[in-house]
This record gives structure tokens, C-alpha cells and sequence, in this order.
């Protein structure tokens, strides 16, 4: 599946700021990274660094975000490869009950 995927505007100035322009991460070997084998290397590199985290958890916080700044399911698929709605859903629907619960305790402040 190809998906497109814009910079965000700090990776951009990260990106234009090396000596050439462009940056991979890529293995000692050289040889390109597996799904798991970039995972396992994120993971080594937060534990090396003493800092929670995990690549699956980044992912998660960033689906997380774009929902509940009002991402739509079509949006979330298309940043994120999702060819389902199970997965955008999820997201939106957590993002949708945490506003309406935000906006529902507003109604009950104004009604004393």
C-alpha cells in the first residue's frame, strides 16, 4: 500500500538542516529495517536513553492526537495505512465520548 504522508514542519527544518538534505535511519548493515526489527531498535534506543516509550506507543499518541483535534476516520486511514474502519474508529469514537463528556459537564456548570 502507498500512502502519503506530509512532513510536519519540525521534521522538515530537522531534515533541511543536515548537510545534504536528506536522512534515513537505517541499519548498521545497511540493509533496510522490518516493521519489528525498527521496533525493537526504537525500544533499545529508549531504554539506552532511561525514557518510556515504544514505536507502537508513538503511533498510538499520534492517532490519539489527529482524532481528538477532529480527524476524520478518512483522514486517520490515509496518514496511517488503515484500509478498515476498525482502527480509525476506535480512535474517533474515544475522541468523540471524551468532548461530548467535556461538553456535558459544561451543560451541568451553567444550570447550577
Amino acid at each position: 500500500m502507498e500512502i502519503h504522508l506530509p512532513i510536519l514542519v519540525p521534521l522538515q527544518e530537522a531534515i533541511d538542516a543536515t548537510p545534504h538534505g536528506v536522512s534515513y535511519i537505517g541499519k548498521e548493515d545497511q540493509t533496510p529495517y522490518t516493521k519489528e526489527s525498527f521496533g525493537n531498535w526504537f525500544r533499545e534506543c529508549c531504554v539506552a536513553a532511561g525514557v518510556p516509550g515504544r514505536a507502537h506507543g508513538m503511533r498510538k499518541a499520534a492517532a490519539t492526537l489527529a482524532a481528538e483535534n477532529g480527524a476524520t476516520d478518512s483522514q486517520l486511514k490515509a496518514i496511517f495505512g488503515w484500509t478498515t474502519d476498525d482502527m480509525p474508529s476506535l480512535y474517533t469514537r474515544k475522541a468523540n465520548r471524551k468532548k461530548m463528556a467535556e461538553e456535558a459537564i459544561k451543560t451541568l456548570q451553567r444550570n447550577p
